[in-house]
């Protein structure tokens, strides 16, 4: 429901082993929320994103692995400190770095032509 599409709008996911992911809505008689069916088809591409919304279809951590949905799988009893590991990493990079990147990432998405992309990255 609304958490996963909260999490679909985050840069990075990660999983415990046992979590289950699901969309939820047609279960509960709605088309989506939060932006869950923009960001979703952009994570795991079309075709996925309508199964999983369409189907309500139960994904675990290995399998959301599979797809692109989770960036990565920890054991449940590691799940925080990994996670956080994870924090204090990109933490040490450099800032601007890091918003340039999600910039240019972002940017992606609207850019026409390969050569503007280069251009974005350039400035």
């Amino acid at each position: 429901g609304a958490g996963f599409s909260w999490a679909c709008a985050c840069d990075l996911r990660f999983a415990a082993k046992s979590a289950i992911l699901r969309t939820a809505f047609a279960s509960a008689g709605l088309s989506g929320d939060y932006g869950g069916t923009w960001t979703l088809p952009r994570i795991v591409g079309p075709a996925k994103a309508r199964e999983l919304y369409l189907l309500n279809k139960k994904v675990g951590a290995e399998e959301a692995k599979l797809i692109g949905l989770v960036s990565d799988v920890f054991p449940d009893g590691e799940f925080m400190d990994r996670v956080l590991q994870e924090a204090k990493a990109m933490a040490q990079a450099p800032p601007l770095a890091l918003k340039r990147i999600k910039q240019n990432l972002n940017d992606a998405d609207h850019i026409l032509s390969f050569s503007e992309a280069l251009d974005h990255e350039a400035e």
